[in-house]
């Protein structure tokens, strides 16, 4: 830890990672739960805020800046499959940005 308080997002970063099963399942309640997530307004806005201002922040060590880039680019990719039905290629995504924000939250 940086020795501040949890990051902005931190419950969001969980829900996160709960909605890994929803991206592999291929029913309207898994695509429902995937579109409440990064609907306008919520648990995807707060966690993208949060690790937005994490990657913003000069203060902050480099490797955590660039791991909070690299999330935020990652989803953005998971998001553009997902929205254009391309949802093995999503899923794969996912996985990559579930991974790389596990490291960012450790380093962070």
């Amino acid at each position: 830890s940086l020795g501040r308080a949890p990051s902005p997002g931190a419950p969001q970063a969980t829900t996160f990672g709960k909605i890994g099963e929803a991206f592999a399942e291929a029913d309207g309640a898994a695509a429902a739960s995937v579109q409440a997530y990064f609907k306008a307004g919520g648990d995807w806005d707060a966690l993208s805020a949060g690790v937005g201002a994490v990657a913003g922040d000069a203060d902050v060590p480099k490797g955590v800046r660039k791991a909070a880039k690299a999330f935020l680019a990652a989803t953005s990719a998971t998001l553009e499959s997902y929205n254009t039905g391309a949802f093995d290629k999503a899923f794969e995504q996912y996985e990559s940005a579930l991974v790389i924000l596990a490291g960012f939250c450790a380093r962070a």
